[in-house]
């Protein structure tokens, strides 16, 4: 056997190694690592930031995620920036079950690589109802329907302590009786060490009318929430967290699409839109992903600025779009100093 073919062999082995076990792979003096998260680490958020140092910052680091859909192999990959000291960070999204993250880096013909293990659990357990009355009936007298679903639908799910049949897709349905006055209705679902509830009030007149108690679906609404201000030097770059904080008013507690769209605009509460000026890029990290109920997601706006941008105020707008629940607006205000 030629020594090429012996040494293609011999790579080829450490691939299928590296993929199966993870391992840390380096040539010429180049090495990456991956520092966050640890190896076999359990995640309960479908988004994971990603955190490594490589040695030579003028590298080109790429983040893979390989994962099984169907049982057939796939994944994505993203590249990611590199600051002066070589760390680096990018997110990658999850999917159910074993996740293998390879961090590779490429300078000319130098190559190194690291991967590990991640997993992910199932989504959070979350549920919601809603009641089906209409005006005019005496409530008093006949039961009020109940709809809902859960997240799970093998969880115990109870409406006021009483039992109730789920669903193989989680919808279920039950009938409560009311009083005239005050009236509680809680679902409660219960998944070992999982418990979720979702309470509707309300109130009957002397006539078994319905009557309802305003405010308490705000409880339960995705928001997002970040500074509305930032100060950058020229020459520097900044990043700006987004949180968005999922909640029980994705539509049918299914998984949602969460886009950002970031502008700069001639004033604060405009939506004239500019042109980017010399010296500034801007960028979201990840600018689009896949939200679950119940679930904290960390997005991060990155303004990146050189020595050619102008001192002054700067506006941003970002425009967020939750699927099927919510498009929302925020402007941003960017101070650049010298």
């Amino acid at each position: 056997m030629s020594r090429f073919l012996i040494l293609s062999v011999s790579l080829v082995f450490l691939s299928i190694v590296c993929f199966s076990t993870g391992c840390n792979y380096s040539s010429s003096n180049l090495s990456i690592t991956i520092t966050y998260p640890a190896d076999s680490t359990v995640c309960k958020n479908n988004l994971l930031n990603i955190t490594g140092m490589v040695s030579d910052p003028s590298a080109i680091v790429v983040i893979h995620n390989y994962f099984k859909v169907n049982n057939s192999p796939s994944g994505d990959s993203i590249t990611v920036p590199i600051d002066k000291d070589g760390g680096f960070s990018g997110y990658v999204e999850l999917t159910e079950g074993e996740n293998t993250i390879e961090v590779s880096a490429t300078l000319s013909s130098k190559k190194a690589s690291d991967s590990i293990k991640v997993y992910h659990c199932e989504i959070p357990l979350a549920i919601t109802i809603q009641e089906n009355g209409s005006y005019g009936i005496d409530y008093t007298k006949t039961p009020l329907p109940i709809y809902g679903v859960v997240t799970a639908p093998d969880a115990t799910v109870t409406i006021n302590n009483q039992p109730v049949t789920v669903s193989a897709d989680g919808t279920f349905h039950d009938a409560v009786q009311l009083s005239v006055g005050q009236n509680v209705i809680e679902a409660k679902a219960v998944k070992g060490d999982e418990e979720d509830s979702w309470i509707i009030p309300l109130d009957l007149d002397e006539n078994g009318i319905l009557g309802y108690v305003p405010g308490t679906g705000s409880l339960y609404l995705s928001r997002i929430t970040l500074d509305n201000s930032i100060t950058v030097k020229r020459g520097e770059s900044k990043n700006l967290e987004i949180t968005l904080q999922a909640d029980k008013d994705l539509p049918g507690l299914k998984p949602k699409t969460l886009s950002h769209t970031v502008y700069l605009v001639d004033d604060i509460y405009s939506t004239n839109t500019l042109p980017l000026p010399k010296g500034m890029s801007l960028s979201i990290s990840p600018s689009s992903l896949t939200v679950f109920p119940k679930t904290i997601y960390n997005t991060t706006l990155i303004i990146k600025t050189t020595n050619e941008l102008e001192p002054g105020t700067y506006f941003l707008l970002l425009n967020s779009e939750l699927e099927q629940t919510f498009n929302t607006s925020g402007w941003i205000t960017v101070t650049v100093e010298d």
